[in-house]
């Protein structure tokens, strides 16, 4: 994958992180996954290869953006792939017209201050979206910041390392 040379804090997530996230979700053809702040990609082209339809990948960086724009040709799944420049949280306007099943993924720079808000834009946004699966990945708690009273995924999170993963996936028996 294209990941662009000198780009501080693009980092792959780390393989045990990508192992755990796609062992607690099932993707399908007709879902779509949302890869914020989306770096090298790594986690949008590997739901891919295993069954996603379709992939949004978000980034505020030109360098990424070309970057994946590039993987995504040599992987031959450009047609399958949607690239989005600009900053994730002004993106969650664009979002509301994904209306197919999906998943997100976010894994922002270590540094990045704008959680609440970011949090609070995208539990705004899962109480009209058909998202099964949301996965966070910080160096932080992110249990705090999370807004308790939205939608109607269940939050839980896990420690990999020094990576703490927020994961909010479908409560049981809700349609």
């Amino acid at each position: 994958m294209a990941v662009p040379k000198g780009r501080a804090g693009v980092r792959p997530t780390a393989a045990l992180v990508r192992e755990a996230v796609f062992s607690m979700m099932t993707l399908n053809s007709n879902m779509v996954f949302i890869d914020m702040f989306a770096g090298s990609g790594i986690m949008g082209f590997t739901a891919l290869s295993i069954g996603c339809g379709s992939a949004i990948f978000i980034d505020n960086h030109s360098q990424v953006v070309q970057g994946l724009r590039k993987s995504a040709k040599e992987l031959g799944v450009s047609d399958r792939v949607r690239l989005w420049k600009g900053n994730v949280l002004a993106c969650f306007n664009r979002l509301k017209d994904v209306a197919t099943p999906c998943a997100v993924y976010a894994d922002p720079p270590y540094a990045y201050s704008q959680w609440r808000p970011m949090l609070h834009k995208l539990a705004s946004w899962l109480d009209d979206a058909a998202c099964r699966h949301v996965f966070l990945e910080s160096n932080k708690d992110l249990q705090p910041y999370w807004p308790q009273s939205h939608c109607s995924l269940a939050p839980r999170s896990r420690r990999y390392g020094e990576k703490q993963l927020f994961i909010l996936t479908q409560q049981e028996g809700y349609p």
